[in-house]
């Protein structure tokens, strides 16, 4: 137990940002299969306070309903430095024409 307690607190963290509870489920599950620290949020005031814990890597929604995964990335970006993935499902491309702030590179 006590190798177990140890391995997690060097565990690599990661936030998860979903408004959907069944996505959210299922990647803690499966993240936290695999060894990782899972820290989850609903909505853009819980971010605020997660990251405060410092997370290696934020798994972020762009469909959230009080604030947009992207104009949230915008707001955290300047107090955290982890990378950050954006999750969608969307099938075309309903962004009015904003540029997003990452860039895709496909090999």
């Amino acid at each position: 137990m006590v190798q177990m307690e140890k391995h997690r607190r060097h565990a690599t963290k990661i936030l998860i940002v979903d408004d959907e509870p069944d996505l959210r489920k299922l990647l803690t599950d499966y993240l936290e299969i695999n060894g990782y620290v899972v820290m989850v949020a609903q909505n853009s005031r819980e971010v605020i306070r997660q990251i405060e814990e410092h997370p290696d890597l934020i798994l972020l929604d762009i469909n959230m309903p009080e604030m947009d995964g992207l104009e949230l990335c915008r707001k955290i970006r300047n107090f955290i430095s982890c990378p950050i993935l954006f999750l969608t499902a969307r099938v075309e491309d309903t962004s009015g024409g904003r540029e997003l702030p990452f860039a895709i590179a496909i090999p």
